[in-house]
């Protein structure tokens, strides 16, 4: 489990779970949370798509901070965890300047 911060790049319809989105995220920080692993650190930098509850999602633009929990829940996919830690675990997205493109890899 991760603990991420970066910045709202898309936002689309889930494919595979009716009332989630997958929002694109251009990772700026990720850090452990208590002892359990922590698998995004390396990726800061990227653009990585999360799997968010529509309602979460709903006030998300393009530009804007998302910060919270997220868990790997398989092979490439990675799913926002706001119920896993009991305090401070809550999904906060700050409005922010809106991005052009990813940066270059």
């Amino acid at each position: 489990m991760s603990r991420i911060e970066g910045r709202v790049f898309a936002r689309t319809p889930s494919t595979s779970r009716d009332g989630f989105e997958d929002v694109s995220v251009l990772l700026e920080q990720a850090e452990a949370v208590d002892e359990r692993a922590e698998l995004l650190h390396q990726r800061v930098g990227e653009v990585l798509v999360i799997e968010v509850s529509a309602s979460l999602a709903a006030a998300a633009k393009v530009g804007d901070l998302m910060q919270g929990h997220v868990m790997v829940v398989g092979p490439g996919k990675i799913a926002a965890a706001p119920e896993a830690v009991p305090t401070g675990g809550e999904f906060v997205i700050t409005s922010g300047p809106e991005l052009d493109q990813p940066p270059a890899e």
